[in-house]
């Protein structure tokens, strides 16, 4: 076969074996025979496999800003991540403590923090002491729903007191003359609860027992009760608590023993706080 036989013969086997999305493979062999050569053509033909699709790349892994409600897992995330270059910040007023984890950090900094959860038994009360005066009737649904935190008085018999309240109002008028006389209005208000069939003074304070924080032991907290009336609604009362937050306190220095336990740690009191370079 002469080339140019030859190579008209390739194009035409090209021409009608090549497809779409396959590949076709030519092996030319020679071979001599006697004082000729012999040429052998073999063509095959194969499914060319998809090209693999590229990966886009993947975003850059976010700043650490955990957020924990316990301090041995934050105590423990730390004995874990921490860097010689990690710095505790203790903030006693807010009750946080925030964690710089690498205080020499050129790419930003990396700030996890620990604030303790509110327990359930105690969250009712707090929002309680945080509100202003409330009408008898609200005073008595809580009542009704966390009295079983109460130990002084039974919170029973709490309860039942406030629901059977009974509020008079006595105004005295004085106008008088002379070295040893009382001028002006006086106003004498006096309420009182029924303990079966008698009427009883109302108590001005009640102590619970529940723990402040979730992990926390169970504390005793004294909550002082103060009564009014007026025509508009009734008998009203405002709650507050001289020792909650020193309790508060108290528990929260209790959580900080396993921070503070964590070696070439600097821990001390503060928040975090970053300000600008300031150039000339």
């Amino acid at each position: 076969m002469d080339t140019k036989n030859g190579t008209e013969l390739i194009n035409q086997i090209f021409t009608n074996i090549t497809e779409a999305g396959k590949e076709t493979i030519l092996n030319v062999g020679r071979e001599l025979v006697g004082d000729k050569e012999n040429v052998t053509f073999t063509v095959m033909n194969r499914t060319v496999q998809p090209e693999q699709p590229k990966l886009r790349p993947r975003l850059e892994s976010p700043a650490r800003a955990h957020l924990f409600h316990d301090a041995a897992g934050f105590a423990a995330y730390l004995a874990k991540y921490k860097s010689d270059d990690t710095v505790v910040m203790v903030d006693i007023a807010e009750q946080t403590v925030a964690a710089v984890l690498d205080e020499k950090a050129v790419g930003g900094f990396e700030i996890i923090r620990f604030t303790p959860m509110v327990h359930p038994l105690f969250s009712p009360w707090e929002r309680l002491l945080e509100t202003n005066w409330l009408v008898l009737k609200t005073f008595v649904e809580h009542l009704a729903k966390n009295r079983r935190v109460i130990v002084e008085p039974d919170g029973k018999e709490v309860m039942m007191l406030f629901s059977q309240v009974k509020a008079s109002r006595k105004i005295d008028l004085h106008q008088g003359i002379g070295a040893h006389s009382i001028n002006g209005i006086l106003c004498e208000l006096d309420i009182a609860g029924k303990k079966q069939t008698q009427e009883v003074n109302m108590p001005n304070m009640i102590r619970i027992e529940c723990p402040l924080y979730v992990g926390n032991s169970s504390v005793s907290i004294e909550i002082d009760l103060l009564l009014d009336a007026n025509e508009k609604e009734g008998v009203i009362v405002k709650t507050c608590s001289a020792d909650l937050a020193e309790k508060r306190v108290e528990a929260f220095e209790q959580m900080l023993v396993d921070i503070r336990a964590n070696k070439k740690v600097t821990v001390a009191l503060g928040r975090p706080q970053h300000a600008g370079w300031t150039y000339l």
